[in-house]
């Protein structure tokens, strides 16, 4: 199964706080959760489907590179940061779910990931509502932001407020 990546993994590790030797397994897991959940509700799905087709086929002109580098990018990789770091000390195994420990590293305590996830999630939240802003403002230039059926395939875009999507 090939799947379609909005941003290289080595570009999320060079851009977001997730270290470079994260396993790719792990991080294309987060990649693919966070494009189709937060991505695909911010633009709608045919926006979404739009950019897949692109990287698909290597179709980029001006306006959708710029969506792609100075909006997506980032919500991309700040919602990579706030998954993936309930992933990291955490595997699945067929024995059990348990925590991995470092001799190298300390794990954090609980209430000090979920203080740091708020934080990151404040991140997130303002890159998603800034790809917003911006597809609102500029709708005529990515016509697939308006052309959102309400149907069983298609998630609703957002009307501002992150976590404000639902499937109809």
């Amino acid at each position: 199964m090939t799947i379609n990546f909005l941003i290289a993994v080595e570009d999320l590790k060079q851009l977001g706080l997730i270290n470079e030797n994260v396993d790719t397994k792990i991080i294309k897991y987060t990649i693919q959760t966070v494009q189709d959940i937060n991505v695909q509700t911010a633009t709608g799905t045919p926006l979404y489907k739009e950019l897949l087709r692109r990287v698909e086929e290597n179709d980029w002109n001006a306006a959708y590179t710029k969506l792609m580098e100075e909006y997506i990018a980032m919500v991309i990789v700040s919602h990579c940061n706030v998954r993936i770091v309930g992933h990291l000390n955490n595997k699945i195994t067929n024995k059990a779910t348990g925590s991995v420990s470092d001799e190298n590293l300390q794990a954090n305590a609980a209430q000090v990931n979920n203080s740091y996830k708020s934080q990151l999630r404040k991140d997130a939240d303002f890159y998603t509502e800034r790809l917003i802003g911006y597809l609102k403002d500029n709708a005529e230039i990515y016509p697939e932001y308006n052309d959102n059926e309400c149907n069983h395939e298609n998630v609703k875009k957002s009307k501002g407020g992150f976590n404000t999507w639902v499937k109809v």
